[in-house]
């Protein structure tokens, strides 16, 4: 069972550019959206910018960034560099050796 998004208000979101790309995180299924929140969601795949997803869905670029900003928010998007930083992060968890003990 995936644990319920709860927003973090500690964490600075920027303002989502034109040419941000984003993905969904294993939250989102969880957050409470409204239509349009879903429609823009929906589109989250990694490879759309925000700029063609306003397109595609007739929105202004300001009003998508705007609802992007809050789907960061609640934690059902992500950047696929936040992604990828999670993983190199584990990876060094895994392999990498405990410290040595020291002679004190």
């Amino acid at each position: 069972m995936v644990p319920k998004p709860r927003p973090n208000p500690t964490r600075a979101i920027r303002t989502p550019r034109e040419d941000d790309v984003f993905v969904r995180t294993a939250h989102a299924a969880a957050c409470p959206l409204g239509p349009i929140e879903a429609q823009v969601l929906a589109r989250m795949d990694g490879d759309t910018p925000v700029g063609d997803i306003a397109v595609l869905l007739n929105l202004s670029v300001r009003e998508t960034a705007m609802v992007v900003a809050r789907l960061l928010e609640l934690g059902a998007i992500e950047s696929p560099a936040d992604v990828d930083a999670k993983w190199e992060s584990r990876e060094d968890a895994v392999t990498k050796p405990p410290p040595k003990p020291t002679d004190d």
